[in-house]
């Protein structure tokens, strides 16, 4: 996914609203593909890191200007919306319910996301850590 999400941040794939998105906020080529680096460090760092805003935070991702991280992370959402519909419409049959891999996903997605907005810390949060 981060592999597509990087080829999106291309500005030969720009739709017009994102043309004028980096416009309106002075946000060039450069600019993302600088941010595409420090992201990259960023999840090669992530595999050791239990808390993936450490990682984010270490290698300067967090630093960078908020409309340069949201432009990174509208690419990224596009990309996941995308990968998903793929794979439900992959393991699924029209009119049949989501399957049971896709509730655990959102689980785990859930959590995942509950650490990186801060309402879950080190503190309280129960699962083991990965095995490094």
């Amino acid at each position: 996914m981060l592999q597509h999400t990087f080829a999106a941040l291309e500005e030969q794939w720009w739709e017009p609203w994102f043309a004028e998105y980096m416009r309106d906020h002075g946000l060039t080529a450069a600019d993302l593909a600088d941010a595409r680096n420090n992201l990259g460090e960023a999840m090669i760092s992530v595999i050791k890191a239990r808390d993936p805003t450490v990682a984010l935070r270490e290698n300067g991702f967090s630093d960078l200007a908020p409309p340069l991280q949201a432009a990174i992370f509208m690419r990224m959402g596009q990309v996941l919306l995308a990968s998903i519909w793929a794979g439900i419409k992959d393991i699924s049959q029209p009119d049949s319910a989501p399957p049971g891999d896709l509730l655990t996903i959102y689980a785990q997605t859930r959590q995942a996301m509950q650490r990186l907005t801060g309402e879950v810390t080190d503190a309280e949060d129960s699962t083991p850590p990965a095995d490094t």
